[in-house]
């Protein structure tokens, strides 16, 4: 399971370099979508051992990630 995480998290990375948008304007766009990302692949892999509130968890780390890009595009 660990070795599927690390692909996928590689992929996204790869994949998410080619993304071209007005959000690539923003510095460090790609940085950060990739860190949420992973954050929410983190916290699948803890919701599967644990069984925790992942929804939550998931809307948190969207929320983080929208309130940057929001203010970043309005500096």
């Amino acid at each position: 399971m660990a070795l599927d995480r690390k692909r996928l998290i590689k992929v996204f990375k790869e994949e998410s370099q080619k993304i071209e948008s007005d959000n690539t304007k923003i510095k460090d766009y790609h940085h950060e979508l990739y860190k949420a990302v992973t954050d929410i692949i983190y916290q699948e892999s803890l919701h599967q051992e644990k069984a925790t509130r992942i929804q939550q968890k998931v809307n948190d780390i969207i929320t983080l990630l929208g309130d940057y890009v929001a203010q970043k595009a309005d500096n």
